[in-house]
């Protein structure tokens, strides 16, 4: 049953990607963290974007995949890593999220702020712009800014 509230940054949900997915896309119904801020005023039936996680070990482990040890959470599979794809992020539609069932009921539950700040570096990595050289070119174009004020 799809989410009739919007979601909220860090929140963890599952999300239907659907059977008409073309690989290498996400395929599957899998867990997902909202990475976008909630928006203010959603009505609950927008959209919002989302990095999924799978209990398969990438082939080749980059900088945009993040590893959360098992049993970290009580949300994920027992026993078993789960890594967050930076490179599979998606804007989806909140009718295919869904909250987490856990301990018996659904809840929706969220990722420390550690793990969160780790994932949305990854969505960072994966576009090709990491935040050390994001910040470099931020300070550059201050730096010339005030050197023509200045001038």
């Amino acid at each position: 049953m799809p989410i009739t509230f919007t979601p909220e940054l860090g929140q963890v949900l599952m999300c239907d990607f659907g059977p008409n997915s073309i690989p290498p896309e996400m395929s599957k119904i899998r867990h997902v963290v909202v990475v976008s801020p909630r928006r203010k005023g959603g009505s609950g039936w927008g959209s919002c974007i989302v990095v999924p996680f799978s209990t398969s070990v990438p082939e080749v482990v980059e900088a945009y995949h993040y590893r959360i040890q098992a049993n970290k959470y009580r949300f994920f599979k027992r026993d078993t890593d789960v890594w967050a794809k930076g490179d599979m992020v998606g804007h989806v539609s909140f009718k295919r999220l869904d909250r987490v069932f856990c301990d018996g009921r659904y809840a929706s539950p969220r990722l420390d702020p550690d793990d969160l700040a780790a994932i949305q570096r990854l969505v960072w990595e994966a576009m090709g712009r990491p935040i050390v050289e994001t910040t470099e070119v931020i300070e550059e174009v201050v730096m010339e800014v005030v050197t023509e004020l200045k001038g």
